[in-house]
C-alpha cells in the first residue's frame, strides 16, 4: 500500500486521528498501545505540553544504536537522504498544490495552500494570469519517525458504554479515516515564478526562452564533453545570463518562494531570488538539511489495517475519498477561476467607477473582436495583392472606397452607430435551443435529495452597467460558497462523486465568463484630439483620392 503523507504541522501528535480528505486532525490518542490500552501507561500522569520527548521515547528511529557517539562525530558522519527534485513549467496551480501535498478539499475549504497557519504564499491569480509558470521543488527525507506499538484502536466510552450504536459516519466525524502513525523529517523547498508578458509580441517568445533556460545544463553538458573551452563557451554563458536576467526584467514577473528546514544559508541576505539563486538553492538545499532538519510530513495509516478495528467495528464500511480526489480536483480548479474573475470584476467596478473604463456588452465585444479579424484579413489581403503587383511590373492600384455601398473600415462612426446585433443574438438562440433551454432564463431541475443542487444555468448576458457587474459578483458568490458546501457534502458521502447525473454546484466558468462586460479604457482628452486629427487627415486623404 501505498505511503499517505500530510503536510506536518505543530499539532499533530502520534496517534491521533485524522481525516485525510480534508486533512483535519480528529479525536486524540485514537490508536494507542497495547500496554496503553490496559491501563500501564505513565503518559496519562504527565503534565501537559510539549510531547517531542515523549514522541521520540517510543518511536523506532535507526539513529537509537549511535547514542554512545559524541556531538562531533554524529555531524561528520555521512547522512543517507532521500532526494527528489523537479524543475519543470506547469500549467496550472493545482499542480502547485499536488506537489505540497496538498488536498483540493482542504484548499477550498479553509482557501489555503499552506496547512502549518502561514500566510499563503502562493498567489494563486498571478499563476493563473500568467503566460507561463516555472516550478523548482525539493523534498528532502533524512529519517522516518515510525511507532509500530500503535495497533489499538480505542473506542469512545470504554467499560460500561461500548460504542455498538456508533454508526460509519459518526466514527469518521469522531475518529476520521486514518491516524498519526509516524513523522518524516528532512526539508522541502517549494518556489513558483510566474511570468506574465507585457504585450502581446512578447508572449510568443516566452516560451521558447524558457524552454532555452531549461536546456542551459545540457548545453554546458555538451561543450564540456567536446572540450571546447574557448571564446565560443564564454559566449554561450553570458548569453544565458543575458537571458535569464532580461527574461525576468522585461516582463511582469511574480515569485514565490518557501521552504522548510536547511536554516538561513540558502542565500545571502542581499540577494535576490532570481533562476540562478533558486537553482543554487536547490541544489545546496539537500546538504543543508542534513545539518537543520525539520519535521515535514506526517505519515498516516488507515484504521483497516488494524486488526483491533476489524475486531471491535468490523461490520462498518468505512469512506471511501479516493474515488472523490478527481472530482474535487475539478472543482478546485472551478473555486480558482471563480475567485480570479471575483477579483477581476472587483477591479473592473472601481475604474468604471473612476470613469477610466467604459463598459460594453459581451456581445459587442465579440463583434468587434470579429470586425477587426476581418479588417485585418483584407489589410493581409491588400498587402499581398500590391506585393504581387511589384513582382509582376504591374501598377499598384490603390483601394478607393465606394459611395453608398461598403463603409471603408478605417471611418468607424457609421458602423458603431448602427451595429449588427442579429447575428450573436441568433447564435445564441440556436445554440439555447438545441440545449432545451430559453433565452434569457435561468432554468432550475428539481432537487432529487438533501444532498443534490438545482441547476443554474444562466444563459442571458449581463448589462454593461454598474449594476450587472454587482449581479455577475453576487452570482460568483453563490457559485463559490456552493463548492465549499459541495466538499463538505462529499466528505460526508464520497461516492456522490459516482453519479454520472449529479448537477455540478457551479456552471463552467468559462461560459460564465462569455456572459460577462468587458471594460474599455476611456480616451483623455489629449488622445482624444489625437484620434480626432488622424481621422480628419484620414478623410482629407479619400476626398483627393476621389477628386
Amino acid at each position: 500500500m501505498a505511503t499517505l503523507l500530510a503536510p506536518y504541522n505543530q499539532a499533530m501528535q502520534l496517534g491521533t486521528g485524522f481525516n485525510s480528505f480534508t486533512q483535519q486532525l480528529c479525536i486524540d490518542n485514537a490508536v494507542v498501545s497495547p500496554r496503553q490500552l490496559r491501563g500501564q501507561q505513565q503518559e496519562d500522569n504527565e503534565p501537559s505540553g510539549d510531547t517531542s520527548a515523549r514522541d521520540a521515547a517510543r518511536v523506532d528511529v535507526s539513529t537509537k544504536d549511535d547514542a554512545g557517539e559524541t556531538e562531533q562525530q554524529k555531524k561528520s558522519r555521512p547522512i543517507a537522504q532521500d532526494v527528489s527534485y523537479k524543475a519543470s513549467i506547469i500549467d496550472k496551480v493545482t499542480d502547485v498544490a499536488s506537489e505540497m501535498n496538498i488536498n483540493a478539499a482542504f484548499a477550498i475549504k479553509y482557501d489555503a495552500f499552506d496547512a502549518k497557519g502561514k500566510f499563503d504564499f502562493l498567489n494563486t491569480s498571478k499563476v493563473k494570469e500568467s503566460d507561463i509558470s516555472f516550478l523548482f521543488s525539493v523534498k528532502v527525507v533524512n529519517q522516518v519517525l515510525y511507532d509500530h506499538t500503535l495497533t489499538e484502536i480505542v473506542p469512545i466510552g470504554i467499560g460500561e458504554d461500548e460504542p455498538s450504536t456508533l454508526d460509519a459516519q459518526a466514527f469518521t466525524d469522531i475518529y476520521g479515516d486514518c491516524f498519526i502513525s509516524g513523522f518524516q523529517e528532512g526539508g522541502t523547498f517549494t518556489a513558483v515564478i510566474s511570468v506574465k508578458a507585457k504585450s502581446e509580441k512578447k508572449k510568443r517568445d516566452i516560451k521558447a526562452k524558457a524552454d532555452v533556460f531549461f536546456t542551459k545544463p545540457k548545453a554546458e553538458q555538451a561543450q564540456k564533453v567536446t572540450g571546447n573551452k574557448g571564446n565560443n563557451s564564454f559566449r554561450l554563458n553570458l548569453a544565458f545570463d543575458n537571458l535569464n536576467d532580461n527574461f525576468l526584467r522585461e516582463n511582469e514577473t511574480t515569485i514565490s518562494v518557501s521552504y522548510t528546514g536547511g536554516g538561513q544559508e540558502l542565500k545571502t541576505p542581499e540577494e535576490d531570488w532570481t533562476f540562478d539563486t533558486m537553482k543554487s538553492a536547490a541544489l545546496r538545499f539537500p546538504s543543508l538539511v542534513a545539518e537543520t532538519p525539520m519535521r515535514t510530513h506526517a505519515i498516516l495509516t488507515k484504521y483497516i489495517s488494524l486488526r483491533s478495528y476489524h475486531t471491535r467495528f468490523g461490520g462498518m464500511s468505512p469512506p471511501n475519498f479516493e474515488v472523490a480526489a478527481v472530482y474535487c480536483m475539478l472543482l478546485q480548479e472551478a473555486y480558482l477561476d471563480y475567485k480570479t474573475v471575483a477579483k477581476d470584476l472587483q477591479v473592473l467596478a472601481f475604474d468604471v467607477s473612476s470613469c477610466k473604463v467604459s463598459l460594453i456588452t459581451s456581445s459587442e465585444y465579440r463583434q468587434k473582436v470579429e470586425e477587426a479579424k476581418k479588417e485585418k484579413a483584407r489589410q493581409a489581403a491588400e498587402k499581398r495583392k500590391k506585393v504581387d503587383a511589384i513582382n509582376n511590373g504591374l501598377p499598384i492600384e490603390e483601394p478607393v472606397p465606394k459611395s453608398g455601398s461598403d463603409t471603408p473600415a478605417s471611418s468607424p462612426k457609421e458602423g458603431d452607430d448602427q451595429p449588427d446585433e442579429s447575428t450573436p443574438s441568433k447564435d445564441i438562440k440556436q445554440s439555447e435551443k438545441a440545449a432545451g433551454t430559453d433565452l434569457g432564463e435561468t432554468t432550475s431541475k428539481p432537487s432529487s435529495g438533501p444532498n443534490h443542487w438545482q441547476q443554474i444555468n444562466i444563459t442571458k448576458e449581463y448589462k454593461a452597467t454598474l449594476q450587472g457587474l454587482e449581479d455577475a459578483r453576487s452570482m460568483v458568490r453563490t457559485f463559490l460558497v456552493r463548492i465549499v458546501q459541495e466538499i463538505n457534502i462529499l466528505s460526508k458521502s464520497p461516492n456522490l462523486a459516482l453519479e454520472n447525473n449529479r448537477v455540478q454546484p457551479h456552471m463552467s466558468p468559462f461560459l460564465f465568463k462569455e456572459l460577462l462586460p468587458v471594460g474599455q479604457p476611456v480616451a483623455t482628452d489629449e488622445e482624444q484630439d489625437q484620434i480626432d486629427n488622424v481621422t480628419d487627415r484620414i478623410g482629407q486623404d479619400y476626398s483627393l483620392l476621389e477628386t
